[in-house]
């Protein structure tokens, strides 16, 4: 079999909450580091609020988990998942193409997953075949998007934290609301503020305040430097973060008044425990996943016919590869 060599092994919202993910979630800095201590070749890694996967073509099941939870494994393997051969390609298809997202049809999860292939082979970690599989993947997810209506609507983790934003806080256009973090989760969550809310009091700071100035001018809303950031926690009524640090960037101590708390980031960036402050409502991804919206409920029925665009096209890819070694050649070992 073609994809007989393919593994995933992974810890995804389907097997555990966001204080477990949280524990294995990794920033483009640290795969960076991964990528450059790792001998191995053929891998990939790709770690979103949703997920944390690793992709591997010809690896054992050891090395790769040696990669992603050196210390914590009896963690991770109580929680996460393992797949192999032409069930990993069909998984890689559905997390491009939103089908396996928390929030069905996800489009924000085609860019991250594009992300990483780009970090990959920065590293020279993909290779001929496994850039090819995962070109392919993204050529199916491509007809999946075009030819069903998965990924129609404005359904996405930053849409839907304004969604509940819009349900949940009283008189929102009269609050003043603080976006942290300017990454792309940060700036869709930005747009989609100023589209969905009349005349927004919005406010964003960013850990590099050049970047902070010259997106909030982009967008003609308010901006403050990263040294400000306490000063504006206290005071606003809304905090949307969207940041990708390692630890904590808001403690109980930084809380004085009552205010909505939407944390977006994995691992998270809010200690859990500020839920326990009267007036605090915090919300994480989790949460945001329960959100009932008639566009999700749309795009359920149309499962089946993403999945037999899937079997179709791997189908034909398959019978093609086994017609011969010269198709091999031509599109596989280049």
């Amino acid at each position: 079999m073609v994809f007989g060599l393919l593994t995933c092994i992974g810890i995804s919202y389907k097997k555990s909450n966001t204080d477990i993910r949280s524990k294995f979630a990794l920033t483009p800095s640290q795969i960076e580091e991964i990528y450059k201590r790792s001998e191995l070749s053929h891998i990939l890694i790709l770690s979103t609020c949703n997920r944390t996967e690793l992709y591997s073509f010809d690896n054992s099941y050891e090395d790769l988990l040696h990669l992603i939870s050196d210390d914590d494994s009896e963690l991770f393997q109580s929680h996460s998942y393992t797949i192999k051969g032409r069930e990993t390609f069909e998984h890689m298809v559905k997390v491009v193409s939103g089908m396996d997202s928390q929030l069905l049809g996800d489009y924000e999860i085609s860019g991250q997953f594009k992300d990483s292939i780009n970090l990959a082979k920065k590293y020279n970690k993909l290779g001929g075949y496994f850039e090819k599989i995962t070109n392919f993947a993204q050529s199916i997810s491509k007809k999946i998007r075009t030819e069903t209506i998965i990924s129609k609507g404005s359904v996405s983790v930053s849409k839907t934290a304004v969604k509940y934003l819009i349900d949940n806080v009283d008189e929102l256009d009269t609050k003043s609301i603080l976006v942290i973090g300017a990454g792309k989760m940060g700036r869709h969550t930005m747009m989609n503020i100023l589209n969905d809310i009349p005349s927004p009091n919005l406010t964003l700071i960013n850990r590099t305040d050049s970047v902070a100035e010259e997106i909030a001018h982009s967008l003609r809303i308010g901006n403050d430097t990263y040294d400000n950031i306490y000063e504006q926690i206290s005071k606003v009524d809304v905090i949307i973060v969207a940041t990708n640090s390692p630890k904590y960037i808001i403690e109980e101590v930084h809380i004085s008044s009552p205010k909505t708390i939407i944390d977006l980031s994995i691992p998270k960036n809010v200690n859990p425990s500020i839920s326990n402050i009267d007036g605090i409502n915090l919300v994480d991804v989790d949460i945001l996943s329960k959100v009932k919206d008639d566009t999700l409920k749309m795009r359920r029925g149309e499962i089946d016919k993403a999945n037999k665009i899937i079997k179709e096209r791997l189908d034909k890819f398959e019978t093609q590869i086994n017609q011969g070694v010269e198709f091999v050649k031509k599109y596989l070992l280049k």
